[in-house]
């Protein structure tokens, strides 16, 4: 049985992790405090979406499954679509102060 606490390369990245989330909360709130929450939600939201599929692309090496172009332009379009969506999300709160 392998303890992870004797590797060096655990408390990296236990500090990475720590100061990755302080920054993420302090940015955020950062946001918040000068802006609207339907604002700058829908924004962290794409940014983290963006992190998270980029991040898979690179550590699980998915890139190797996009053999032709239609794969690559249905990944983009799909990527495009989840992030239209969001940042539309933005767009509600002021049609709806508008309308009244």
């Amino acid at each position: 049985k392998t303890v992870c606490f004797i590797y060096w390369e655990w408390y990296l990245l236990l500090i990475s992790m720590v100061s990755s989330v302080w920054f993420q909360l302090k940015w955020l709130n950062y946001g918040l405090r000068y802006f609207s929450p339907m604002q700058i939600i829908p924004i962290f939201q794409s940014f983290w979406v963006l992190t998270g599929i980029f991040g898979g692309l690179i550590v699980y090496q998915e890139f190797t499954d996009f053999k032709n172009s239609r794969n690559i332009f249905l990944f983009t379009l799909g990527c495009i679509i989840i992030i239209g969506g969001i940042l539309y999300l933005t767009t509600l709160e002021k049609e709806d102060n508008n309308k009244h």
